[in-house]
């Protein structure tokens, strides 16, 4: 099983999601915590699961310091109450060393939607 950490930030109400994405079966399955800006982590856990047949466009970006790992779905309501992907697209902050495990869970989430870049700044 591929478990990857993660941290995703919501400029729009100052939050930081830190937590794992994993794939399960057919579904991905986000469990993250929501850290208030200035203050200590709630430390209630959350959970997102996303059919496989939702997610529409998968994409790793590599960087220096660190990778972005984007995942578009093709509906609003799978994203439940993960608020790091108000337009259906997350942005997912994963740390260099977990590039090969990044790279691992695109290529076997969606390998034919790996073909175009799915952010904007790509």
């Amino acid at each position: 099983m591929i478990a990857i950490p993660f941290a995703c930030t919501d400029w729009s109400s100052f939050h930081e999601l830190k937590g794992l994405v994993r794939l399960e079966d057919d579904e991905l399955v986000l469990e993250f915590r929501v850290n208030y800006w200035g203050c200590y982590s709630k430390a209630k856990v959350h959970e997102v699961r996303i059919p496989r047949e939702l997610v529409s466009a998968v994409g790793l970006r590599e960087g220096w310091f660190g990778d972005q790992l984007t995942l578009q779905t093709a509906s609003l309501r799978a994203w439940g109450d993960f608020n790091g992907a108000p337009d259906g697209r997350a942005r997912l902050r994963v740390d260099r060393a977990d590039r090969a495990a990044a790279r691992e869970l695109v290529a076997i989430l969606a390998p034919e939607k790996m073909a175009e870049p799915v952010d904007e700044y790509l």
